[in-house]
């Protein structure tokens, strides 16, 4: 058997398994860096709409986090609202999906986030994928 097979088995798993691939999380250091600001805060409401576009079903929205604190940037303070946007997508279609990413990692409501947002077009990007870290989760207060 010629020695090029392992390497060319192993660089084809790797190339299939790239193709289904999310989009890679970012390191602490590249949030820090690529964000224009980063708060602490509560998640306090989550809105969205979602459409249907061929075989996905799309979802776009913003999750509004009441500021504790800001550990980066100017024009926010506490006790303020921020209104992070955000995407995600699902397959609906039959079969295996194309290659794609599926958007943002989401929060619940009562969470305690650190939020790494980019100023756009007069409102805040949430950083891809993991741009909303969940620092707490909401107490639960269902009795038993």
């Amino acid at each position: 058997m010629p020695r090029y097979l392992p390497i060319a088995f192993v660089a084809l798993v790797a190339v299939c398994a790239a193709a289904r691939a999310e989009i890679a999380p970012q390191t602490p250091e590249q949030l820090l860096a690529r964000s224009s600001h980063i708060a602490v805060g509560e998640v306090t409401a989550i809105y969205s709409d979602q459409t249907t576009s061929g075989d996905w079903l799309k979802t776009v929205g913003v999750v509004e986090i009441r500021v504790a604190e800001l550990d980066k940037g100017d024009g926010l303070e506490s006790g303020d609202a921020v209104y992070a946007r955000f995407w995600r997508q699902q397959w609906r279609g039959e079969g295996n999906p194309p290659p794609f990413g599926s958007g943002h990692r989401l929060p619940e409501k009562g969470d305690t986030v650190r939020v790494y947002l980019n100023q756009n077009n007069g409102g805040y990007d949430a950083l891809l994928p993991n741009g909303i870290e969940v620092i707490s989760k909401a107490e639960d207060t269902t009795e038993e």
